[in-house]
């Protein structure tokens, strides 16, 4: 079976804010991610259509809470609106997740 997931957790609020320095662990799961490969992160809002790298080139650790690998990160997003985040592995479209980021 060939399969892949991509997902994070983030603050204990419950909510992404604008402008503010996070922790989050990127969480893949599926067959083609190993330790040591490198993860990078790419955000788009929907609005401005921009781009913006939001990771870059973080490690892939081992299984952390149920998922296969994780990559503990840091991001900030720019501005305040819906973000799609593109997740990729050693350069490769691993996954995508859409985010509400606020004020």
């Amino acid at each position: 079976m060939n399969y892949k997931l991509f997902g994070f957790t983030h603050t204990k609020e419950g909510k992404l804010f604008a402008s503010k320095p996070g922790k989050y662990g990127l969480h893949s799961w599926g067959e083609n991610v190993k330790i040591g490969d490198f993860l990078s992160v790419m955000g788009t809002h929907q609005l401005i259509h921009k781009e913006f790298e939001l990771v870059i080139d973080a490690n892939v650790l081992g299984p952390n809470s149920g998922a296969d690998n994780h990559a503990p990160t840091n991001m900030t997003f720019p501005t305040s609106g819906m973000w799609k985040l593109d997740a990729y592995i050693d350069g490769k479209l691993f996954g995508s997740v859409y985010v509400k980021v606020e004020n």
